[in-house]
């Protein structure tokens, strides 16, 4: 991803002026945008390119091919689009057990698809799933640094309002173009599969999906050495597929009957390799054991 100019990677935000945020109550389901992201099927048994998608976009009409616009040997790139700054009032920390009730409050106030206790629980009790999962808490009183530390166990890190959770895979799961000639003599690395990506709508200006999937890549690359980040997104999500191009994703293919409760039924694989851009973008810091810090 395209990094922002120095001034501007250095300079704090002002304290942001939002409405008291309040905990999420369960209420009924309703077609997420672009800022929702549904990657996992878990209706489908489980597909050698395991799954992931943009949530449901409010229209249902189907676009034209994007497949005519790029081309199935495409390389994709890190993208060029940037996101604001983090705003002092955010903190991106790792769920625990005592906010991972929140982020399945998320998920099934926006996204279409239920997921299971299994996916949940993962994050809890596999390390590898833990550190490929994030989550953007929001305080109605700004923190004085944008660094911050572990929040003890008996201080709330604010108002969960957005999260990613993705999969490790390994590099057999999604076929792709050939890859640079110097690339044959090394190992396959594993790719990061985004399983699920979710803004409530009033903090969507903040930008945080970008910083939550940035952040995500960036520790993915360093403690796993992923090579590909990819998601599925529904074909009648243009604003979604737009996100995704707009952050150097590239179309693979399409998915026929891939979201078997959604009409039209298919997805697109969108997919970009990760590269040294991923691991020098700065940002908001995150907050966790190792005190990364991520952002777009």
């Amino acid at each position: 991803m395209l990094q922002t100019s120095i001034t501007k990677w250095l300079s704090k935000p002002s304290a942001v002026t939002q409405p008291d945020a309040v905990p999420l109550k369960l209420q009924p389901s309703k077609k997420p945008d672009s800022d929702n992201i549904e990657n996992d099927n878990p209706a489908a048994s489980p597909p050698k390119t395991v799954a992931a998608a943009v949530s449901a976009a409010t229209t249902t009409k189907t676009p034209q091919s994007p497949l005519s616009t790029s081309t199935h040997n495409a390389t994709a790139t890190p993208g060029n689009s940037t996101a604001p700054a983090l705003s002092p009032n955010i903190t991106l920390a790792p769920l625990t057990a005592s906010t991972i009730s929140s982020f399945r409050r998320l998920n099934t106030l926006l996204l279409e698809i239920p997921y299971p206790a299994k996916f949940y629980d993962e994050i809890l009790t596999d390390p590898v799933t833990a550190s490929i999962t994030l989550a953007a808490f929001w305080r109605n009183t700004p923190s004085s640094t944008t660094t911050t530390t572990p929040t003890p166990n008996n201080t709330s890190p604010g108002i969960l309002v957005a999260g990613i959770r993705c999969r490790l895979l390994s590099a057999s799961a999604l076929a792709l173009p050939p890859a640079a000639p110097e690339d044959h003599h090394q190992p396959p690395r594993p790719h990061l599969y985004i399983a699920t990506l979710s803004t409530l709508s009033p903090y969507r200006q903040h930008g945080l999906a970008t910083h939550l999937l940035a952040a995500v890549t960036r520790a993915a690359a360093a403690a796993h050495g992923v090579a590909v980040v990819y998601a599925h997104v529904w074909v009648a999500n243009e604003a979604g597929l737009a996100w995704y191009r707009a952050r150097g994703f590239a179309v693979l293919r399409r998915e026929e009957d891939y979201y078997r409760r959604l009409r039209p039924s298919g997805a697109w694989v969108v997919w970009r390799r990760v590269g040294v851009a991923d691991m020098l973008a700065g940002g908001g810091a995150v907050e966790g054991d190792a005190g990364v810090e991520g952002g777009a």
